[in-house]
């Protein structure tokens, strides 16, 4: 039996001024489990930490960004044997912030510390 697979494509919206930046997530999806939705939404919340903590750091290296940035990641998750969630991605261009980005959700799906060193 194939193991059922959720499609998630999660956007990002900054809109930036002098004095604030404006940041909304969101997700599309149909429905998704319990556990699946929690993670989700964390991932959004560190998201959202994450280019605040880094702006000027990530506009310095994609001066394009300078006015605000649109994204959008898509994530296919599904039970691996063991019954833990394993999670795809991929970017068409690397030296891209959707790369930059996706890379900062490899550290949160992985649960590695070094994530902390940019929150």
């Amino acid at each position: 039996m194939m193991a059922k697979t959720y499609s998630i494509t999660l956007r990002i919206k900054v809109s930036c001024t002098e004095e604030d930046l404006e940041i909304k997530t969101a997700f599309e999806n149909g429905v998704l489990t319990q556990d699946l939705q929690s993670t989700v939404d964390e991932l959004m919340v560190t998201l959202v930490a994450f280019i605040q903590k880094n702006w000027w750091f990530l506009e310095s290296r994609y001066p394009e960004i300078s006015q605000g940035f649109e994204e959008a990641l898509t994530f296919f998750f599904a039970k691996d044997e063991e019954g833990d969630w394993a999670v795809k991605s991929s970017v068409s261009e690397p030296e891209t912030l959707a790369a930059t980005l996706l890379g900062m959700t490899k550290l949160f799906f992985t649960g590695d510390p070094a994530l902390d060193e940019f929150l």
